[in-house]
């Protein structure tokens, strides 16, 4: 159990890219870091927390969360990152591979972000940033599971953010292009990414010292329930 009085944050999908960038990043900030990921962490650091576990198994998120209630005091933010890509053209993606995005990307978030709430009901107060995609907007060739994923769990989130207005728990979205030299940018064909890149106004890759300008924003902002769109 953590002692301290730092703020603690929950991010999901930090054994690399994104998650482990964020995960080293608010280290360094002095935050307490709960980290979840289907493999095990190299991360050290007295206040680091790693549970390995996959977000898409409900028994697992909810041992998880018992867990983190009877060993942690209070929990600030819940940064919903895990996630799979898969490109490829519809005609050729076998249902197995459309099966295995949904599973992780929209049945996994869905049992994390419910969970989360649970947790955070009990103290109303708190984030629960979600990482979602510019994808989830467009319609581009080789994209179809992973887009869909997202859309899908964007309409999740909005209707969920109405079924607890009531309560001071704000449910962020993030809406990421391809990301400099992590995350999907290095697991899409470069047909993919291109046609991604083309799409966006900046035609660049973003680098993560935007996105975590961007988390820093709607951490400390005092408005609910978000939506960021970073490109």
């Amino acid at each position: 159990m953590l002692v301290n009085d730092n703020e603690t944050f929950i991010i999901t999908g930090t054994s690399r890219g994104l998650g482990k960038n964020l995960v080293n990043y608010y280290l360094n900030k002095s935050k307490n870091i709960i980290g979840v990921s289907r493999s095990s962490s190299s991360i050290i650091h007295k206040n680091y927390t790693h549970f390995t576990l996959d977000v898409s198994s409900e028994n697992d998120v909810k041992e998880l969360f018992r867990n983190i209630r009877k060993n942690f005091q209070n929990i600030n933010c819940v940064i919903n990152n895990a996630a799979v890509s898969y490109s490829n053209n519809i005609l050729l993606t076998p249902a197995k591979e459309l099966e295995h995005v949904m599973k992780i990307n929209l049945i996994g978030s869905f049992i994390v972000i419910k969970e989360a709430v649970k947790l955070l009901k009990k103290k109303n107060h708190g984030r629960i940033i979600s990482i979602s995609s510019i994808l989830a907007k467009k319609s581009l060739p080789g994209t179809s599971a992973y887009s869909s994923s997202k859309v899908a769990l964007e309409k999740f989130i909005e209707i969920f953010r109405e079924e607890i207005e009531n309560l001071e728990i704000s449910l962020d979205i993030i809406n990421l292009s391809a990301i400099e030299g992590i995350g999907m940018s290095n697991e899409i064909s470069e047909d993919a990414k291109n046609a991604i890149l083309m799409s966006t106004s900046s035609k660049k890759l973003i680098k993560f010292d935007d996105i975590i300008s961007e988390f820093n924003k709607i951490i400390d902002s005092g408005k609910k329930n978000l939506n960021v769109v970073i490109q």
